[in-house]
């Protein structure tokens, strides 16, 4: 389960039920779950999540090819950006999208099963460009 707290009380989260995964909202305080709708049916497989502020954030999936998304949250309902198409334009260096951080106008994120059993990558957060695996030393 990968979540993250969106404002107050409340949080994004994506959790993994034998239906498959679940984007949800949960507000703690009330302890209420509400299941996000709008992602599309292709997008499969998601993975984690990276909340940039309390409607606008970052998912990536698991599911071969891996992707990552642009979306805004408005209510329960999920868009996503860049028209619906990944931000990533060719495929990441090893699967399962791991972990999703911004730094800099870039989105760091982590596979499993790259090169080693994983890699460190970088892209734009605006999309556009390969994703770039860092070198470590």
């Amino acid at each position: 389960m990968s979540t993250l707290i969106l404002a107050q009380a409340a949080a994004a989260q994506i959790s993994y039920h034998t239906a498959g995964a679940q984007f949800k909202k949960c507000d703690y305080q009330t302890n209420v779950q509400t299941i996000l709708t709008g992602i599309p049916a292709a997008v499969t497989g998601l993975n984690c999540i990276h909340m940039t502020s309390p409607v606008t954030g970052f998912i990536g999936t698991v599911t071969a090819p891996t992707n990552i998304y642009s979306f805004t949250l408005a209510g329960n309902v999920v868009t996503l950006g860049n028209s619906g198409n990944p931000l990533n334009t060719s495929a990441t260096v090893g699967g399962n999208i791991a972990e999703l951080a911004e730094h800099g106008g870039y989105l760091y994120f982590t596979t499993q099963g790259g090169t080693g059993g994983g890699a460190l990558q970088r892209m734009k957060m605006t999309g556009g460009g390969d994703p770039g695996q860092l070198q470590g030393r």
